[in-house]
């Protein structure tokens, strides 16, 4: 295809903040290739944060999964006469066919089974349509706005903006990839007093419950800033933090699009799939046969997240912030 021949575009996205950011490579190279062209972006609800300050993005069109079908076929003819040259679909459904874009992504094509990483395998869908998808990079666009509002926290709290802070994500969406809430209470404790950093945990307002037990029954001050960011504020507060500790969650990719150092706490879900982008990162996880099983219930105890010892991530955390101190 000629860029010329693409005026209007329609990207069909995923619903889970995780999975939104994985797929911001591909915003990326489509608004670099068409730079000229109106670009609208199909996404679940719970998402739209990712894109809060995104001027690439021209128009975003909500798309909850969970709407009736008859809402679901309103929407489709609120689209079909809005003339989309190319109409990219990630979520592999008929809205390509029936919206008659000049050229579409197909919803029968699957990435080849050898390309696990999922931020690949959404990249794969603009190759199969002869988009060069080289120099691709995942990306939150925040602003000044977001930098001040994680100022106004840390002055909140009483905490030095210029210090050292490690970030804890303790949370996950689903239970089987949370590490134990007392392990990462011990891990903050030995942060703060063999390393002297500052530790502040991250998370939306579903992980309250778990930062503030762990808040509560630490005898160190803790921050807990659960549920007191929007998704663009918390890369901005990851983006100043010396490393993220984390569970397969969407702070971990998020954090993925700041480029700092990750330490990723892995058990049921694949790495090669779902691990940290950036190359400063470590990911701890215990290599049992039944792992990576992406089950949701586990007739073992929870093995693959029991055996990873407090010792064992804070001597890799250790290493990853004597790497970061040495860049400075």
């Amino acid at each position: 295809m000629k860029t010329h021949q693409i005026k209007k575009i329609l990207l069909i996205t995923l619903s889970n903040i995780g999975d939104v950011v994985l797929t911001t490579p591909v915003v990326d190279i489509l608004r670099k290739n068409f730079s000229d062209a109106s670009f609208h972006l199909m996404i679940g609800p719970n998402a739209t944060g990712v894109f809060s300050r995104d001027k690439r993005i021209d128009k975003i069109i909500i798309y909850d999964k969970h709407i009736r079908f008859k809402e679901k076929i309103t929407l489709f003819f609120s689209l079909k006469g809005t003339g989309y040259d190319l109409v990219v679909d990630l979520r592999n459904t008929l809205f390509p066919l029936f919206l008659r874009p000049k050229f579409y992504t197909s919803p029968f094509k699957n990435a080849p089974k050898e390309i696990l990483s999922m931020r690949e395998r959404h990249l794969w869908k603009l190759k199969t349509i002869g988009i060069n998808t080289d120099g691709a990079e995942l990306s939150i666009v925040y602003d000044e706005r977001d930098l001040d509002h994680i100022k106004l926290l840390f002055k909140n709290y009483g905490i030095d903006y210029k210090q050292r802070y490690i970030c804890v994500s303790c949370g996950a969406k689903s239970h089987i990839k949370r590490w134990p809430k007392d392990r990462f209470s011990e891990l903050a404790k030995r942060l703060i007093n063999e390393l002297g950093y500052t530790i502040i945990l991250t998370g939306d307002r579903e992980d309250k419950p778990i930062t503030s037990e762990i808040v509560a029954n630490s005898k160190e001050r803790i921050f807990d800033f659960a549920g007191l960011t929007t998704i663009t504020e918390l890369a901005a507060l990851l983006k100043n933090s010396s490393l993220l500790i984390t569970n397969d969650s969407a702070t971990l990719h998020i954090a993925s699009s700041t480029d700092i150092p990750v330490l990723a706490i892995f058990g049921p879900t694949d790495p090669l799939k779902y691990g940290p982008n950036s190359k400063k990162s470590i990911v701890i996880r215990k290599p049992l046969k039944c792992s990576p099983c992406e089950v949701a219930l586990c007739r073992f105890n929870h093995e693959c997240m029991e055996l990873i010892s407090v010792d064992e991530v804070f001597q890799e955390a250790k290493i990853l912030l004597q790497n970061t101190e040495n860049r400075r």
